[in-house]
């Protein structure tokens, strides 16, 4: 789903088609993710465009290397 944001706006419909997810759990993953900044979303007409949150998910990669780097040290 965060591959398919990266590549531009989406809609629900529009994940569950590229995805072997149905439109619920897109949904209720959206929200998650929505939640913890990594995604961003606008309203278009009576749909909602979603998009990955650029500042969101550097953030999610500082702390993914930080740990990475930290398992390297052991």
């Amino acid at each position: 789903m965060v591959t398919e944001l990266a590549a531009g706006e989406r809609t629900v419909g529009e994940l569950a088609a590229a995805l072997p997810v149905a439109q619920p759990a897109v949904s209720q993953h959206l929200k998650v993710l929505k939640q913890i900044g990594l995604v961003s979303d606008r309203a278009e007409g009576t749909r909602r465009r979603y998009r990955l949150n650029e500042a969101g998910a550097a953030a999610l990669r500082d702390q993914l290397d930080g740990r990475t780097a930290g398992n390297r040290d052991r």
